[in-house]
């Protein structure tokens, strides 16, 4: 593995970690993320970021 693909082999560990909660703990966890970013510049940036994604990649294909 390149030393470049280490943050996204990283995210994808975090992220299958994640998934591997319960519905219970990940609905908490998503919950406190977003109420302490609610003021994040960085965070709305991302919120409008992935609202985008999701209009290019599905939504659009469902039209």
């Amino acid at each position: 593995m390149a030393t470049t693909d280490l943050p996204q082999q990283e995210a994808q560990d975090a992220l299958r970690q994640y998934a591997e909660q319960s519905n219970e703990t990940r609905a908490k966890a998503i919950e406190q993320f977003i109420l302490a970013n609610l003021e994040d510049d960085a965070f709305l940036k991302l919120c409008v970021d992935v609202e985008a994604c999701w209009q290019r990649q599905v939504l659009d294909r469902r039209l």
